[in-house]
């Protein structure tokens, strides 16, 4: 049996797939987020979206990331930057069907956010629920300014 080709059809269905997620993103944003980094997207199959508030005391980042298990999910800050990574996987589909429609995107994402001097390493708390990542990094008081004399 000769080697499978791909079919020409779920080509263009992930094709229009991706081109409907980078829309959406752009409909959702008029600029840029101070705290996007730019490289974030580079290596991003899909983008889930993400809602950013903070208060005196912390940040919270609220990501949709539907049918993942939260054990596919990496949070991680360094040096500044959050780094949010995570895999969906896509279902089998068993010999008797085919996919007449597929929509939701599949793949692996990384969301990177570059975060002000007032964030807490050591304060970084992570919980899925309901289909929401929620990710809170507290605040620490800004370190102050040093002076220096010029002679």
């Amino acid at each position: 049996m000769a080697a499978k080709e791909q079919d020409p059809g779920s080509l263009l269905s992930r094709l229009q797939s991706n081109l409907n997620d980078f829309y959406k993103l752009q409909a959702t944003r008029n600029e840029p987020s101070a705290f996007d980094d730019p490289t974030a997207f580079s290596f991003s199959d899909w983008i889930p979206q993400v809602d950013i508030k903070e208060n005196r005391r912390r940040f919270q980042f609220s990501l949709d990331v539907p049918g993942i298990d939260p054990k596919n999910l990496q949070v991680t800050l360094d040096n500044g930057l959050l780094a949010i990574s995570g895999e969906r996987s896509m279902e089998k589909t068993s010999g008797e069907e085919s996919d007449r429609l597929r929509e939701r995107a599949y793949g692996a994402f990384e969301r990177r956010f570059r975060l002000p001097a007032t964030a807490d390493p050591a304060k970084v708390n992570a919980k899925c629920r309901h289909g929401v990542l929620t990710v809170t990094v507290g605040k620490q008081r800004a370190p102050k300014a040093e002076k220096i004399s010029i002679e």
